[in-house]
């Protein structure tokens, strides 16, 4: 989790490489702070579950496999930002249910791969097996941060998008301390302030 935060500043590589989207110093500077900040953030999430920075673990292969992870996500956000954008007056709803009919599809087929291979299991091809309420609510809401996204990467940027997504960290965490009693630590205090930096750099930077 602490390494995934490289996926904000490989996707605004991405982003500027591929969509050719320009971006000054002072915007750069505050891509790399947003990254600091949701390291800091990630680490200090690690660090109040009472482990010490000694307990990370981390090998090559780890820090090749990461990196994957951060690009192919990455370049499948710039992607789909190009493809939303591409035919601008298509409806979004439209767009969406292209895009997630394939990713339906390739997923179906995935499923029944592993029930074929589950011979043990006897509620196999059971699609729905295990959902309770509380799973349904989850999917529901899933879907408006689906459609939420796909409004912004077709109306506004990846860029943005990254903003948002390491702004719900925060809000995450304050509802946390207001649902469940969560202890606040300094690292979420200097992520927060790193956020509210790189916010004021970026957005004045236009």
């Amino acid at each position: 989790m602490v390494l995934s935060n490289l996926k904000i500043g490989i996707t605004a590589v991405l982003y500027w490489s591929f969509l050719k989207r320009p971006l000054t110093v002072r915007q750069w500077i505050a891509i790399g702070i947003l990254t600091m900040a949701g390291t800091i953030d990630s680490y200090g999430s690690y660090v109040s579950k009472g482990k010490e920075f000694s307990e990370l673990y981390v090998t090559m292969t780890g820090l090749l496999m990461i990196a994957a992870q951060c690009t192919v996500s990455g370049m499948a956000s710039v992607y789909a930002e190009y493809i939303l954008k591409k035919q601008q007056e298509m409806s979004l709803h439209f767009q969406n249910l292209m895009l997630y009919t394939w990713l339906i599809f390739i997923n179906i087929i995935f499923w029944i791969f592993e029930e074929v291979r589950d011979e043990e299991n006897v509620t196999r091809f059971q699609l729905f097996r295990g959902y309770s309420l509380t799973t349904w609510m989850i999917v529901v809401t899933q879907v408006y941060v689906g459609i939420a996204m796909s409004v912004i990467l077709k109306h506004a940027s990846n860029i943005t998008r990254l903003f948002v997504v390491s702004s719900s960290l925060s809000v995450t965490t304050i509802l946390s301390v207001l649902v469940f009693g969560l202890h606040l630590n300094s690292f979420f205090f200097t992520s927060l302030g790193l956020l509210l930096l790189a916010l004021y750099l970026f957005h004045g930077a236009r």
